[in-house]
């Protein structure tokens, strides 16, 4: 079922099934240029033993607003949701930028993160001048995007996996995308990682180009309570690239956190 709340002047659209004896209370944050959507699989999944919500960023699928440049500032509506449906904390699940973005709503409003589960993401997001560049330059002219429609997957993808994916990334906001970009480039949670002692789950598709084996490892070594689970034949999006995988390192996470 789809639900809405408002803060701070902006309609924040979710997506939220539950069990009906929940184990666990699962937050889903998507990356850039996405939405809730692209999770549609794995909170079916999920949602078969926990209460999972999906939730839409600023900017981005059915929420209102123009996005913003920094994963605080997104933090901030992912924590005003997990109050407003009433969770006393979450499971955190980001990728991507929404890893940056649930570091950030784990460190500022740690009191409701239970569990930390960063897949493909990384505690600093770099971008390169040349995709910022042509992110600026579709924003400004957005029917000009380009498209490369298997950079971010394995080479043992499916066609049908990308274009389901491409079909949400193609349909988001040019200007709101490049201001994910911007968020991605100034994430930078390095030096403060290691603070952080909530068990974590680092989950990284092998073949991954976008945010490399190397950042997770880094999460791996630096943070004092986190695994690493590396997913086979998997590029950026192994949880649709190797769904089956990453529901069993979730739930097996998921498990020990009882």
């Amino acid at each position: 079922m789809r639900y809405s709340m408002i803060f701070e002047g902006l309609e924040i659209s979710y997506i939220r099934q539950r069990a009906n004896h929940p184990r666990f209370r699962i937050l889903l944050v998507h990356g850039t240029g996405c939405d809730s959507r692209v999770f549609l699989d794995l909170l079916s999944e999920l949602s078969k033993n926990h209460d999972v919500i999906a939730i839409d960023l600023p900017g981005h699928g059915n929420s209102s607003g123009i996005g913003f440049r920094g994963v605080a500032d997104y933090a901030a509506f992912c924590s005003a949701l997990v109050q407003y449906v009433g969770w006393e904390d979450c499971v955190l699940v980001g990728h991507s930028m929404g890893g940056g973005v649930s570091i950030a709503m784990t460190l500022y409003d740690s009191q409701l993160v239970r569990g930390l589960i960063l897949i493909d993401s990384g505690a600093r997001l770099r971008v390169s001048p040349e995709v910022l560049d042509l992110a600026r330059k579709e924003a400004a002219e957005p029917q000009k995007r380009k498209k490369n429609s298997r950079v971010g997957f394995s080479d043992k993808t499916a066609d049908s996996i990308i274009k389901n994916i491409r079909e949400i990334t193609d349909n988001s906001s040019a200007l709101v995308t490049f201001k994910d970009w911007i968020a991605d480039d100034t994430c930078d949670f390095m030096s403060r990682v290691s603070k952080i002692e909530l068990p974590t789950l680092a989950i990284c598709g092998r073949e991954d180009v976008l945010t490399p084996l190397k950042y997770h490892q880094y999460l791996e070594e630096r943070m004092p309570d986190c695994s690493l689970v590396v997913i086979e034949d998997a590029g950026h999006w192994p949880f649709v690239e190797k769904p089956k995988e990453v529901v069993t390192a979730l739930e097996v996470f998921l498990e020990k956190l009882n």
